[in-house]
């Protein structure tokens, strides 16, 4: 919500719509209550400050100053330009209705002071309302973090370009108002070109002004004024302009009727109450209910986190039939491990499950003679691994199983984004040689990142050249280097290869005993997801519920702003009743303005996804590098252009519905009783239902609110696990003599 306005004078309601009764004060503030002497008479006059044009006020202040009355105060209306008023009379004064301080602004504060001076009780007290006179106060509340709209700010006798101004804030419209002004006095609706350079002058030259961004909320959704006495909140009031016309007061045609806001609002609007120092007899907040923003964030939230759900867990691998993916695991004592490669050569030449198998041991390696050196990560592989994976090349060829042999040439393929990042895509690279770790390796392809799902990667190299970084590790059964992969023929199911792959190692622990005795195997399948995923998908998941969350209190929120907007259209509706239009007629056509109201908050709502998305990118923890390179291809995909429409008709159904039926309720006759629907059936069931979406919304909320608590606290308690030592004044560090570490580790034997 967007706060507009917070002002110290009561609102002028329509007597015939919202009797006074409704938001009498809470209780009688400290400086109006009566003394009494010891017969029980009053000794307190109070005056009720009014402008000429309301000598008597109206009529909703008649039964104020009779409920008044009765605890003991003598009350009188008394206006406050007239200089035949002697105010030493009085023991206090109530500013109630002097709505013509803009025209008389210097007289209007002289007063103040003047009457200020003779010792008597002011509500609102003086610096508040000099304070509040100048919509500079504004500018403060937006200091202490509130919002308010765009606003750019003219001195007294300034002037300002208007076209120049709204060209560069991109304002198709705005509204012009003087810094001191009431009751939409001087305040204009203009657009490029709409207004008159000597107007705006004008304008400006007594008080200075400020030119605001036009929220075109105004017009479809109206205005909120909640209304606060000593500080507490009592009741709100929708304001709404008549057609064709931008401002909401009454003396330009403008609606108030009693309704219940969301409790977001009044949250706020306390916190803004409550933000004021000064004791405040009565404070009104306006502000504008952004539909728009609350189901943009609702839906584009929930669209950026389908498209990371779509993209980690959903998405299969990105390689031809990525559920034919197998890897395969050496296991001990129920922990799964990388199989040497000796093993690997012996399933491989005994297996008939696979197409192809490949193996691969990651590790790194030093760039030099390059620019400036680096450490790369790589990935020694064998040639069959491109086969495995049936990756295409963005240029040049794989290597050749002649080779990836023993003493075989020493080739390099490049990823992708290497060969962007540091040879900015040169198309030449191609047949160049690179020193790596003091050897000299030829450039023969460049492949995309995608090749490897495991692990972040920069180069591939023939597996058989980790001989020369470590010289008989690879063929050492107790190394346990390579991660193996296969994939399955055609007709091959999982299961029969895993009976396969047993009987085979079966034959190993024979041959082997003292290497692979205790050993088993597992395969997972890595295209299904349920190995690359498994640590992050619940996690990932219950995120898409919390925004789910989110958004049915989203939905939450506009229903009770439609519940709410119902009031101000229940004239119109009967018309249309009366006319012919059925109940179901009435209602899908209340259903279309929601969907349009739904359409667009999509609009924003892809802004706030793109956003979300373009965060999630920017996550490089090392917790996930095993997603990291879907977290890449997290996007705006056709999947969620879908998603977001599907979730664009759920809002317009589970915020349309209930208002739409509420409002075709009502019989032709019912808008011409403009308080049936207030004290009958009608508006219990209406209040009944706002009242059912609040108790939702803070249900919701609660649920968002526990659930934050607790992985906050779970966070904490990971923070504060004891570490076996005392980590005061210890430091740790990492040296590293030469490179070509690998990544996994044989484990004990059992021996």
């Amino acid at each position: 919500m967007i706060y507009r306005r917070l002002r110290k004078f009561p609102l002028s309601l329509n007597p015939r719509k919202t009797p006074y009764h409704n938001f009498l004060f809470i209780k009688t503030p400290t400086g109006l209550q009566p003394n009494r002497t010891k017969e029980g008479m009053t000794k307190q006059r109070v005056a009720i400050a009014t402008f000429e044009r309301l000598p008597d006020l109206i009529a909703d202040d008649q039964l104020f100053l009779r409920e008044v009355a009765q605890s003991g105060l003598t009350v009188e209306p008394t206006v406050w330009s007239d200089t035949s008023v002697d105010w030493s009379t009085f023991s206090s004064v109530v500013i109630r209705s002097c709505w013509d301080y803009h025209h008389r602004h210097e007289a209007f504060l002289e007063w103040l002071a003047r009457v200020a001076d003779l010792g008597l009780s002011i509500w609102n007290r003086p610096n508040v309302i000099r304070w509040n006179i100048d919509k500079i106060y504004l500018r403060d509340l937006q200091e202490k973090g509130f919002r308010v709209p765009p606003t750019i700010w003219v001195e007294k006798g300034g002037s300002i370009d208007l076209r120049d101004a709204l060209r560069s804030h991109r304002w198709r419209r705005a509204v012009v108002k003087p810094r001191v002004s009431a009751s939409g006095h001087r305040t204009l609706l203009v657009g490029d070109g709409s207004v008159e350079q000597e107007q705006l002058d004008l304008i400006f030259r007594e008080s200075g002004g400020l030119i605001q961004q036009f929220l075109g909320e105004v017009e479809t959704e109206g205005e909120w004024s909640l209304l606060f006495f000593n500080k507490k909140y009592s009741h709100a009031v929708l304001k709404r302009p008549k057609s064709g016309e931008f401002r909401i007061q009454i003396e330009h045609g403008g609606t108030f009727d009693l309704a219940t806001p969301p409790r977001g609002y009044i949250e706020v609007a306390q916190r803004i109450v409550d933000s004021i120092e000064e004791p405040l007899l009565f404070a009104r907040v306006d502000g504008i209910p952004v539909a728009v923003l609350i189901l943009g964030f609702g839906i584009g939230t929930n669209t950026a986190i389908f498209s990371l759900v779509q993209a980690v867990i959903l998405k299969p691998l990105p390689y031809p039939d990525p559920t034919s993916l197998i890897q395969i695991f050496l296991t001990y004592q129920g922990n799964e491990d990388s199989i040497d490669y000796p093993d690997y050569s012996d399933i491989t030449g005994a297996q008939h499950s696979f197409k192809n198998m490949a193996a691969v041991a990651s590790g790194s390696l030093d760039l030099t003679g390059e620019g400036n050196p680096e450490r790369l990560k790589v990935d020694f592989i064998t040639s069959s691994m491109f086969a495995v994976t049936g990756s295409p090349f963005v240029l040049g060829r794989p290597f050749t199983e002649n080779e990836d042999v023993p003493g075989g040439p020493a080739v390099v393929v490049l990823s992708e984004q290497f060969w962007r990042n540091r040879f900015n895509a040169d198309p030449s690279i191609i047949g160049k040689n690179l020193m790596l770790s003091d050897h000299t390796f030829q450039v023969i392809g460049v492949v995309p990142r995608q090749i490897n799902w495991w692990s972040p990667c920069d180069l591939y190299v023939p597996i058989n050249t980790f001989e020369l970084f470590y010289p008989g590790d690879l063929r050492n059964r107790t190394e346990h280097i390579a991660a193996c992969f296969g994939r399955l023929n055609a007709g091959v199911s999982v299961a029969q290869a895993k009976a396969e792959l047993d009987t085979i190692h079966e034959r190993l622990i024979a041959q082997y005993p003292d290497t692979d005795k205790g050993y088993g195997l597992s395969v997972v399948t890595p295209g299904r997801g349920d190995y690359t995923v498994y640590d992050y998908a619940p996690a990932i998941w219950l995120l898409a519920a919390g925004v789910s969350c989110l958004l049915l209190i989203s939905c939450a929120n506009i229903a009770n702003l439609l519940l709410a907007r119902s009031l101000h259209r229940r004239n119109e509706i009967s018309v249309r009743a009366m006319l012919g239009a059925g109940r179901w007629r009435l209602a899908g056509q209340l259903l279309l303005e929601t969907i349009f109201l739904a359409m667009l908050g999509a609009g924003l709502g892809l802004l706030v996804a793109f956003i979300t998305i373009e965060a999630i990118k920017k996550l490089s923890w090392q917790s996930l590098y095993r997603v990291q390179y879907r977290l890449q291809e997290v996007g705006l995909d056709i999947h969620a252009l879908i998603f977001i429409v599907l979730v664009t008709l759920l809002v317009a159904l589970l915020a349309g519905v209930l208002p739409a039926l509420s409002l075709s309720k009502n019989d032709a006759g019912a808008g011409s009783k403009d308080d049936r629907n207030r004290t009958g059936t009608g508006g219990k069931q209406r209040h009944r239902a706002q009242a059912t979406l609040v108790i939702g919304q803070v249900a919701s909320a609660c649920v968002l609110l526990i659930s934050a608590s607790l992985l906050a606290r779970s966070f904490l308690a990971t923070q504060n696990l004891p570490l076996g030592f005392d980590p005061n004044n210890t430091l740790s560090v990492e040296l590293v003599l030469k490179a070509g570490m690998r990544l996994r580790r044989s484990m004990p034997r059992n021996e």
